[in-house]
């Protein structure tokens, strides 16, 4: 019962206001999407190190660029 009203009245409240500053917390100048696009295609492209390859060894550098992230977010 109390999570319910909890739920209805607060948290509808600020939940707004929660996203709004977690959004503005960086620099985005209006381009919400785009940006994290492109530096995610940056780093893909840094990774891949060329233009032409196969498939195979195209998934294994993906493959090792997600898990040097994942190790950077653990740590």
């Amino acid at each position: 019962m109390f999570v319910k009203i909890f739920h209805s009245t607060v948290l509808n409240i600020v939940k707004e206001k929660i996203v709004r500053a977690q959004k503005n917390r960086v620099l985005h100048l209006g381009c919400i999407i785009i940006n994290r696009v492109e530096g995610v295609h940056g780093k893909l492209k840094k990774y891949l190190m060329t233009s032409v390859g196969d498939l195979c060894t195209c998934i294994e550098k993906i493959h090792d660029m997600l898990l040097i992230q994942l190790t950077e977010i653990h740590t």
